[in-house]
């Protein structure tokens, strides 16, 4: 039996207050966008703040409605293991995914955002979609893309 329960409870409770400005501290957040006539896109990455700024979490869809394009690609889920290269530094957002899984070959996807100089807004840029083909040009998407920091300050 403990001496002074109140005296515990209010020790547990002070320092799971204490802890708690740690684990709500955020990691970077981003929504990622691009659509055109044919292409919509969406990617939410969050990087830890931890030293190295590792992908903590990473969701995305995209749906290609071309008529030239791999079953594979017209939707398609981002998965974290499709990951080459991927970093932030608040002012700027670059992707890179790799998926082998696509029948005609594999596909890069590339996104690249960054903030204009003394711009408040997102980050604006570009994506980029291209399967090289033995049989034929390489397919090829491009155009506008912008990232919003959704990290809560």
């Amino acid at each position: 039996m403990c001496r002074y329960p109140v005296s515990r409870g209010l020790f547990a409770a002070t320092l799971a207050l204490g802890l708690l400005p740690l684990s709500a501290r955020a990691d970077l957040r981003f929504g990622c966008m691009a659509q055109g006539d044919h292409l919509r896109m969406a990617i939410h990455v969050e990087f830890s703040t931890e030293l190295g700024g590792r992908v903590s979490h990473m969701t995305g869809r995209l749906m290609l409605d071309a008529p030239d394009a791999p079953p594979e690609l017209q939707k398609m889920a981002f998965d974290h293991r499709m990951i080459t290269q991927i970093w932030s530094d608040r002012d700027h957002v670059m992707m890179r995914f790799y998926n082998e899984a696509v029948s005609g070959g594999p596909v890069l996807i590339r996104i690249s955002t960054q903030k204009e100089d003394g711009a408040d807004g997102p980050l604006t840029g570009t994506y980029r979609i291209d399967q090289p083909r033995a049989d034929g040009p390489a397919l090829t998407y491009s155009g506008r893309a912008i990232c919003k920091d959704k990290t809560e300050n």
